[in-house]
């Protein structure tokens, strides 16, 4: 069973598929960016927060199969985005 993500974290999962080809990869890059902070961002607010965030994710990450991996990979995420009906515009 592939472990449950938050959109905020499937919408940061679908970014890394794209720059990793395999699963073992996945999870290097994982790794990396949280050992290696400061070569991956520059702002403040991610150096304080996307340690904890790489790190609460990880664990699933971890769980997931490389079946899952490439499932994952073959179907990216989608965020569903409502939209008011008085914002929408008129044709």
């Amino acid at each position: 069973m592939i472990a449950t993500f938050s959109e905020e974290e499937k919408l940061y999962l679908n970014s890394m598929f794209e720059m990793y080809d395999t699963y073992e990869d996945f999870i290097q890059g994982i790794e990396s960016v949280m050992e290696n902070i400061e070569d991956y961002v520059k702002d403040e607010f991610s150096k304080k927060y996307l340690p904890e965030f790489l790190k609460s994710i990880l664990p699933r990450v971890k769980q997931m199969s490389d079946e899952d991996y490439e499932t994952l990979k073959q179907k990216p995420f989608k965020l569903s985005i409502s939209i008011d009906e008085d914002s929408k515009l008129n044709s």
